[in-house]
């Protein structure tokens, strides 16, 4: 038997999406509530990209440890 897609994803009378102005904590916010791992960016009803909390969560650590000022 062949499972299609729609069988395995929950079901959501809307998509959860990032703008691409919104902040990495609103995409943590929002990968938290949803309790999701990507999210489409989305701007003006056009696809831009996917983006992963793994690929989030690694630019906010290199953002943090480059921004820090050594002594």
């Amino acid at each position: 038997s062949r499972i299609t897609i729609r069988q395995i994803t929950p079901r959501y009378n809307s998509v959860d999406s990032l703008k691409p102005s919104q902040t990495v904590y609103d995409a943590f916010r929002l990968f938290s509530e949803r309790n999701m791992d990507v999210l489409p960016v989305m701007d003006k009803g056009k696809l831009l990209g996917i983006v992963s909390q793994k690929a989030v969560f690694n630019r906010l650590l290199w953002e943090l440890k480059f921004s820090r000022k050594t002594i």
